[in-house]
């Protein structure tokens, strides 16, 4: 559903839609389908046992199959189905199947239905060196109401969102937000594990964590978001540290010092020196005693 070229949804709202056998479909040849929306801007369904080489019009039309040209809403608000390509096809064989879509293009926005925004979740890895580390790993990104993430948000339909690398260093996923026509919404988006806690920090996480963006708000004029979420490997050099001030340690244990670097061995000489001199006039005092 369209206003004014903008995707729009509702909040719960019901349209229906038939095959026809004439161009000014007034002869069913379908029963008449239900679309069903429920906070949301699409719906889907499939009709069988069609008949292969007939032609067939699609038209939107009430629950007793009068197709509709024109058409409005419970407020008021006038809308008209608008036909991707020609509202006809033929069936070409058994096995073939035909997709046809049709959009209601509304003049303004009614009551209780809501601008369809987007906001785009990108999860970038990185290695030590700061280039691209490519792997397996799965990580998620929450999307909250507050800037303390505390409370999840309920204006969007996933928000833990599962960032699945499969093999990249690098992953997107767009996530839709319903914005009413007079408001604007604030969330808040930070990396968090599978059950929603935040991340960032956590006991054994082995990556800094950088949020580009992690607060955003949309509203009618601004319908588009983003959010880049960027982990990098931390360089472990704990274990390195520690051994390095052991050997240290252990250096300056085996290391004796005195607290006084005056060098002692030629004192040691010149002593050694004058024993022997005394020893010697000695000897030469007892031989001439003897004599």
């Amino acid at each position: 559903m369209l206003s004014n070229g903008t995707v729009i949804g509702a909040e719960n709202e019901t349209y229906y839609v038939a095959l026809y056998e004439d161009e000014d479909c007034t002869i069913l040849a379908s029963e008449v389908m239900a679309l069903n929306y429920s906070w949301s801007s699409s719906a889907t369904v499939s009709i069988t046992g069609l008949e292969v080489g007939k032609t067939y019009y699609i038209s939107e039309c009430d629950a007793s199959g009068n197709a509709v040209i024109l058409g409005t809403t419970a407020d008021g608000t006038i809308y008209t189905p608008e036909y991707n390509g020609a509202n006809t096809f033929v069936l070409e064989n058994e096995n073939s199947s035909v997709t046809a879509s049709f959009a209601n293009e509304y003049y303004d926005l009614p009551d209780q239905f809501y601008y369809e925004g987007y906001l785009t979740i990108t999860k970038k890895l990185l290695g030590v060196d700061g280039d691209p580390l490519y792997s397996d790993a799965v990580f998620y990104a929450g999307i909250f109401d507050d800037a303390s993430y505390t409370t999840l948000s309920s204006r969007v339909d996933v928000n833990i969102v599962e960032l699945n690398l499969a093999g990249g260093a690098e992953v997107s996923q767009t996530i839709p937000v319903s914005v009413s026509g007079d408001e604007a919404v604030t969330l808040y988006v930070t990396e968090v594990d599978a059950n929603g806690n935040p991340i960032a920090g956590a006991s054994g996480f082995l990556y800094t964590v950088t949020v580009d963006g992690s607060t955003v708000t949309l509203d009618s004029a601004n319908l588009k978001a983003s959010v880049v979420i960027t982990n990098q490997e931390y360089e472990i050099v704990e274990e390195e540290s520690s051994e390095y001030e052991e050997s240290e340690s252990e250096t300056e244990s085996t290391a004796v010092k005195t607290g006084d670097d005056t060098p002692i061995a030629p004192y040691m000489s010149l002593m050694i020196l004058a024993l022997g001199v005394l020893l010697l006039g000695d000897f030469y005092r007892k031989k001439r005693a003897e004599e």
